[in-house]
Formats: structure tokens, C-alpha cells, sequence
């Protein structure tokens, strides 16, 4: 079972502390704050079928969020409908990280309207997200 427990004020900064580590760790990667913003909102995503996945264990490889991913061939238009559906369906599924959520926000007002990143660079660096969500988990106080 998925245990997100970084909703209790205790571990606010929890989140905040391992996406700069992370930042600064592959500083040489991230092109610009666009493609950071874009990386995090994978992450998020990743997140969100993590948890479909261990809630309808029987749909594994078929998660109900997939449909709305656009074979991950995302753009701008998407990228702008993309968060707010991730952050409803989490709601719905009584998963809010509402302090991941909040750090994904500061990135993306940071990144601006006027985006530099391609179509491919979104689709690329989305799916880099969905795919080191991982990296963001905290269970227990921890991350693992």
C-alpha cells in the first residue's frame, strides 16, 4: 500500500528539500526552470498511476490515468490540462500530496507563460518525470 504522508505540517519542507537535492545533483541536465516544472509534473503523474496500479492490481500495465497522457506525446495545451486533472484525480483518490503539489506550483509560475521546450523536449522531459517518480516518495517520514 502507497503510504503519502507529507500532508501533516511536521514535514512540509520534506518535499522541497529532496527536489533541490535532486536539482542539484543533475544541475548539467535540466535545460532551463521550463523543463524542471515539466519533469515534476511526471513525477506527479508517476505518482498518480503508481496508485491506480496498487489499487486495481488486476489493470496493471492498463492504469485509467494512461488515457489521459496522449501517448505521451504532450505540448503546451496538454501540459496545461494535464495538471489539474492529475491533481482531481489524486484528490479523488484521497492522495491530495497536496505539499508536492505546491512545490510543482512554485516551478511551474517560476517557469512563466513563454516556454523555450519544443514538443519533443516536453514529451521528453514529462516522461523522464513519470519515469523517476520514484525518486519522490516518502514513506514514513522518509524517502525511499
Amino acid at each position: 500500500m502507497i503510504t503519502e504522508i507529507i500532508t501533516d505540517e511536521n514535514n512540509k519542507g520534506k518535499y522541497s528539500d529532496i527536489i533541490n537535492n535532486y536539482f542539484e545533483k543533475y544541475k548539467d541536465f535540466f535545460k532551463n526552470v521550463e523543463s524542471r516544472a515539466v519533469f515534476l509534473e511526471g513525477v506527479l503523474a508517476g505518482l498518480l498511476l503508481e496508485i491506480q496500479r496498487v489499487q486495481n492490481p488486476d489493470k496493471k500495465g492498463n492504469e485509467a490515468f494512461w488515457r489521459s497522457l496522449h501517448n505521451l506525446r504532450i505540448d503546451n495545451r496538454i501540459l496545461l490540462e494535464l495538471f489539474p486533472k492529475i491533481i482531481n484525480k489524486l484528490k479523488q483518490l484521497q492522495r491530495p500530496y497536496t505539499n508536492l503539489v505546491s512545490e510543482i506550483s512554485k516551478f511551474l509560475q517560476d517557469a512563466g507563460k513563454k516556454w523555450n521546450l519544443s514538443n519533443i523536449e516536453l514529451s521528453w522531459y514529462f516522461t523522464h518525470g513519470l519515469a523517476s517518480y520514484k525518486y519522490f516518495k516518502i514513506k514514513r517520514g522518509k524517502k525511499i
